[in-house]
């Protein structure tokens, strides 16, 4: 089985303390659309929201590459990384979202269950919770994972052992099609992850296709 993956959210989890929260090295660029709620193909922002609506602000983002379309919140900064990855973050970088496919990962004789649990190529965190979902119509899987304040990698390990400072948080949505799987992740630091948390959500429950 072909198990790729972007590598960019594994490695940060555990290097994200000394690193921030930009991959390639800390170094990224702008896919020269980063003005919150921009489209990719340069048309603007479609604002389907109600001003009574915690969503009232969203701003709808499709990505033609990709085929795909979200409506993210109107204060998330959008950028590309050098080899290609959409991210989405705030002016702090408190957080990083990122928007990536793996294709043609899904071998023949996978279940729809065990390909959507695909996550080649990913450390290890341990698992707090996972559901599979249908969303807007699109077979897909969450699962959060989380590193505690405190907690040791690597244990016994003299030259990669690791007491955690600061808590890790990953939530992850994959979504299949065919034999590919488009992927959402979140990436947070800190004791208090909960609100980005259920904004990411949000944001990843209203992934759908284009075509």
């Amino acid at each position: 089985m072909k198990k790729l993956f972007f590598l960019t959210v594994l490695i940060s989890v555990f290097v994200l303390a000394g690193c921030g929260l930009s991959d390639d090295g800390g170094q990224t660029t702008d896919d020269g659309d980063g003005e919150p709620g921009v489209t990719d193909d340069g048309s603007e922002p479609v604002d389907d929201g109600d001003e009574g609506d915690e969503t009232g602000d969203w701003q709808t983002y499709r990505n033609e590459e990709l085929g795909v379309e979200l409506d993210n919140p109107g204060g998330w900064l959008r950028g590309r990384t050098k080899t290609g990855v959409v991210y989405f973050t705030d002016e702090e970088e408190s957080f990083r979202v990122e928007l990536s496919l793996s294709e043609n990962i899904v071998s023949e004789d996978a279940t729809q269950e065990e390909a959507l649990k695909l996550e080649a190529g990913r450390m290890a965190m341990p698992l707090i919770n996972e559901e599979y979902l249908t969303i807007n119509d699109v077979p897909s899987y969450r699962v959060m994972r989380q590193l505690k304040k405190g907690e040791v990698i690597f244990e016994g390990d003299p030259e990669n052992e690791t007491i955690i400072e600061v808590t890790d948080t990953e939530v992850l949505f994959s979504y299949l099609k065919d034999k590919d799987l488009y992927y959402l992740s979140l990436a947070v630091k800190g004791e208090s992850p909960q609100q980005i948390i259920e904004t990411f959500d949000v944001f990843a429950r209203g992934f759908k296709f284009t075509e």
